[in-house]
């Protein structure tokens, strides 16, 4: 094995700096002559487990070490831009030799096969957008796609290529007249490429309507809340006050949507008219795309965090009794891990150039492709991270549920109905609360998993099969939904008679900020009496409040938010 690994670094090494002369095709390639064998291939190091044996010589090739040298040539800087790269080259340059049975069974015959025009198109049509791989395109011989045959050689459907190759994103060999079901990017010019058309053009269609639509509800829920919270932000006091950054980064998430929609997937996907894959350099181009995918993942990780820290806040406060003073103590621990950790891995995601163009969306995300990169960045970018925060936050709030329980029942043997009943009340806010996070939530990470799982077993839309894998594009529609749907359900918290409250204060409010207060025109009214000499008697000090006693805080951030 060492020897064979040697031997292609030799072979690459003097094919990148003694490429060997290019000599043109003239299609007229050499067959074996009667009863001459095949010659065996199997030690040669690039197509060697492809198939067994070739022949020489041939158009482009006299002997194996020539043929050697000229695979290491069209392979060194290309080997990852097609799937069905290494097994066309070797074609070409190793045609594969076929023993057969002659018809008297006494002897064996010999057969060559050909690479087939569509297998050279495919390649082509991956690899044309790689710089690399138009430096070593060698029109005249290798990739002449009109050199090929489209019948008595291996074709893309042969069983050949479908032993060794095992694509990710399988596609027909030529490319097809548009067709009802294709959408009307067929052409190699345009963005996306072909052999990435997933969706169809309805379904971008439904997906902007979809989108837009649950983008303005979330936009219009979460900014009542914010504006709720600094019409009185007394009322938001901890464990309770995760509740408005929860609303805040769901807030940003539909502002990601809306810079989508408006700047346009062509610019946001297709930057420079090159589709954003992953691997993709980061040029200036690709500045709305990089801004599309911070707004949107940097707030989904952020409102999971919140979420974390909003159930760790009730933890403490019905399982520990801790007061909103202690927990607010550490509100700067909170804020820090909030919006510093997603901040660092939106960071290393775009470091680590795993961010692809969603096409269905018109943004850019982390999307599952044909590299094991886009897998592993889907696993412990995505699916990994929210699993693991919302168990553990599911986990504080059961713990704190089960301790509000064991509350009730106390204040129920000692007769304190009207605390019972308000944590009561408490318990129904927590549980829906539960309802329209948790679950939406656990749908949301679902889905994920579904295209880490499915994806490569897609078939874009030019592909003409009719029982083969497509994407489901209710699925992604739900996962949209979802998402959007609990950051416009984060409001359901201050859904209360105290809200309504507030905004009715606020023309009295606004007219405080541009006429002073009556209390304030009333001194002002006593200090100029007191100037013509009137006496006015002291003001009588303000009795002390008596300290009353304080219950856990559930109770009263029970009282707080259920009037």
């Amino acid at each position: 094995m060492a020897l064979v690994h040697f031997a292609v670094f030799v072979a690459a090494l003097m094919a990148a700096c003694l490429p060997p002369p290019v000599r043109p095709c003239d299609g007229n390639f050499q067959t074996p002559s009667a009863g001459e064998k095949c010659t065996n291939v199997s030690t040669e190091p690039f197509c060697g487990h492809f198939y067994q044996e070739s022949f020489f010589p041939n158009d482009i090739a006299t002997t194996s070490e020539i043929a050697t040298s000229w695979v290491a040539f069209y392979l060194q800087s290309n080997q990852t831009c097609s799937p069905y790269l290494s097994l066309y080259v070797c074609l070409a340059v190793l045609p594969v030799c076929e023993r057969a049975n002659s018809s008297d069974g006494r002897a064996n015959s010999s057969r060559v096969r050909l690479p087939c025009r569509d297998i050279c198109q495919r390649v082509q049509s991956d690899c044309s957008r790689e710089k690399g791989f138009k430096s070593t395109l060698d029109v005249q011989c290798v990739y002449n796609c009109d050199l090929w045959p489209d019948t008595d050689c291996v074709s893309l459907q042969d069983p050949l290529v479908a032993a060794h190759v095992t694509p990710l994103d399988p596609t027909p060999s030529s490319l097809p007249e548009a067709t009802p079901q294709t959408t009307s990017l067929q052409d190699n010019d345009t963005c996306p490429p072909v052999d990435q058309v997933f969706f169809s053009d309805e379904s971008k269609t439904f997906a902007k309507g979809w989108i837009s639509f649950w983008s303005v509800i979330c936009y219009l829920s979460t900014l009542v809340t914010l504006l709720t919270f600094l019409l009185d932000t007394s009322r938001f006091q901890y464990p309770w006050r995760p509740v408005v950054y929860l609303a805040l980064s769901f807030h940003i998430h539909t502002l990601g949507y809306f810079l989508a929609l408006i700047i346009g997937p062509s610019s946001v996907t297709c930057p420079g008219g090159t589709y954003v894959q992953t691997d993709s350099k980061w040029t200036w181009v690709h500045t709305p795309c990089i801004l599309v995918f911070g707004l949107l993942y940097y707030s989904m990780i952020a409102a999971f965090l919140w979420w974390l820290i909003l159930t760790l806040s009730w933890f403490l406060s019905s399982a520990y009794k801790w007061t909103n003073e202690a927990i607010s103590q550490f509100s700067l621990f909170y804020h820090t891990a909030a919006w510093v950790i997603p901040l660092i891995l939106t960071i290393s995601v775009l470091a680590a150039r795993v961010v692809s163009a969603d096409e269905l969306t018109g943004t850019c995300f982390i999307v599952r492709t044909n590299t094991r990169t886009s897998f592993l960045a889907m696993l412990f970018g995505l699916i990994l991270p929210l699993s693991v925060l919302l168990l553990v936050g599911s986990t504080f709030l059961t713990i704190g549920l089960l301790s509000v329980l064991q509350i009730r029942k106390f204040m129920v043997n000692r007769g304190r109905e009207r605390e019972s009943i308000i944590l009561e009340k408490l318990m129904l806010r927590i549980g829906v609360y539960v309802a329209i996070y948790v679950l939406p939530a656990a749908v949301l990470i679902g889905c994920f998993i579904y295209e880490l799982d499915t994806r490569p077993r897609w078939h874009t839309t030019s592909d003409p099969c009719t029982d083969c894998s497509r994407p489901n594009t209710a699925v992604f529609m739900v996962r949209i939904f979802m998402f959007l749907l609990i950051g416009a359900l984060t409001g359901a918290w201050i859904w209360s008679r105290k809200t309504l409250q507030s905004w009715r204060r606020l023309p009295t409010k606004l007219q405080n900020c541009i006429l002073p207060p009556t209390s304030e025109r009333t001194q002002d009214s006593e200090k100029a009496a007191t100037r013509l000499g009137s006496f006015t008697s002291p003001s009588q000090p303000h009795p002390s409040v008596r300290a009353t006693p304080s219950y856990p805080y559930t109770i009263d951030s029970a009282t707080e938010f259920s009037a």
